[in-house]
């Protein structure tokens, strides 16, 4: 009963949020605006210079158009609209129509380098811009095409283990010294007969198991997982020029094994409710000691639980014979420019986003309201947010590895998802699974 009245709670959680995301959509940009039937706002500019973007993440649309309010009282003779579209699949059906059909829009977002090759005819070249060199290789090379960078990364993202550190203090159990896959092996086996034995109980009495793992959530699954098998891989350009090499796939089964044998069970394949977002109320919740997770989930455990700032430690998620592992780091997307707008319009979307990601104004903006960490380190503000500061201090070390999973051929994460099940149930041998898994992505290449 306490698991659905749990879930009953959080579908009124995404209602409220669905109905402030609308809300936060329907703001009027900053000078009057009329709404034509292309849906994009558009201010009549006069001599002024009109920018038009389009963005995707319904959580800073507010503060966004704050950001170019700022911009606007310091440049007066431009005008920025700020239109939101959310959700993928929406975003980009409304992105094309305006790119193809009316071309109502100067800034847009780009999710992967395989949809910035798509829309190459679209995209400005920003490489000029002196300060777009500054932030890790691997953030622009999946939008950099010849001698060109056609895209700015929003933010830096992680994947990796989180862990709640109180309870391994506790337990007397140091996570400095988990730096390879052994000890982190032994370590979970500790916390596990410790908990069986009820003798942190008294602690923490909420706790339940190790980890937990939502085998159930192919978002999930294709997101997060995936970056397990797909470390080590090489470059954006030569992963989606080339066949897949996957040299950690024989490890990754032995990373999945010990994920499975800590979590509840183990019988994850009949536990049809168990969600990413259950996941992490459960985690929140201090059910769970240690997860998998991605940047989006670190924040949303501190959104649920702000008293877990401090207490969660971002630890590199090592494999077999791999020494201490890494983060995977990347960007959620790219800002881009229209390369067939005017040019008085693409010289001020430039200086906007020069504006945002160098001036103290917009990086603050970016720190404070966004809430995201910047992908260059010289101009970026401090969030406030401790897993902020690991996730740098993690990447200034070298323990990282580039996100891989954005640049997958669109076969690739369902047959990833299907084939990890599958192994899960005993139906399929985790080699043949990599033969597929290579195939697959071959083929795509060779499409």
């Amino acid at each position: 009963m306490a698991r659905f009245a749990l879930e009953a709670i959080l579908s009124v959680f995404a209602l409220m949020y669905t109905l402030v995301s609308l809300h936060a959509c329907a703001i009027p940009p900053y000078a009057p605006a009329q709404m034509p039937a292309h849906g994009v706002p558009i201010t009549p500019g006069g001599d002024r210079v009109v920018v038009n973007i389009l963005q995707s993440r319904p959580e800073i649309s507010l503060a966004l158009q704050q950001a170019a309010r700022m911009y606007m009282d310091l440049n007066p003779d431009t005008i920025i609209n700020v239109h939101t579209v959310e959700g993928a699949s929406e975003y980009r059906v409304a992105l094309r129509k305006r790119l193809l059909a009316d071309g109502r829009v100067d800034v847009f977002h780009v999710f992967s380098g395989q949809e910035a090759r798509e829309l190459s005819a679209h995209l400005e070249d920003l490489s000029p811009l002196p300060w777009v060199s500054g932030t890790m290789e691997n953030l622009t090379e999946p939008v950099s095409f010849g001698s060109g960078v056609f895209g700015i990364p929003y933010s830096l993202e992680a994947t990796g283990i989180i862990a709640n550190r109180n309870i391994f203090e506790v337990a007397g159990i140091p996570l400095m010294d988990v730096r390879c896959f052994g000890s982190l092996t032994e370590a979970m086996d500790e916390l596990s007969e410790m908990i069986a034995s009820g003798e942190i109980t008294q602690q923490f009495p909420a706790l339940r198991n190790v980890t937990d793992f939502p085998i159930q959530d192919r978002a999930y699954l294709g997101r997060v997982a995936s970056e397990i098998l797909l470390a080590g891989e090489p470059s954006a350009q030569a992963t989606a020029a080339s066949n897949m090499i996957l040299p950690h796939g024989e490890a990754a089964e032995q990373f999945f094994h010990l994920m499975r044998r800590h979590s509840p069970t183990g019988d994850w394949i009949e536990r049809d409710g168990l969600s990413y977002l259950y996941q992490l109320e459960s985690f929140a919740a201090g059910h769970t000691a240690m997860l998998l997770s991605d940047m989006d989930g670190m924040l949303r455990i501190l959104g649920l639980n702000p008293d877990l700032e401090g207490r969660i430690e971002l630890m590199p998620i090592p494999l077999p014979g791999e020494g201490r592992g890494g983060i995977h780091t990347g960007t959620p997307l790219w800002w881009a420019i229209n390369a067939n707008s005017s040019d008085a319009a693409k010289e001020a979307a430039k200086d906007f986003l020069t504006w945002l990601y160098t001036s103290e104004q917009g990086t603050t903006i970016m720190a404070a309201r966004f809430g995201v960490l910047s992908a260059f380190p010289d101009t970026a503000k401090e969030t406030g947010l401790s897993i902020h500061r690991q996730m740098i201090f993690l990447s200034e070390q070298g323990h990282t590895f580039a996100q891989t999973w954005r640049e997958a051929p669109s076969e690739w994460p369902g047959a990833f998802i299907d084939g990890l099940r599958a192994w899960y149930m005993g139906v399929q041998q985790w080699p043949d699974i990599l033969v597929d898994l290579r195939e697959i992505w071959a083929f795509a290449n060779r499409a």
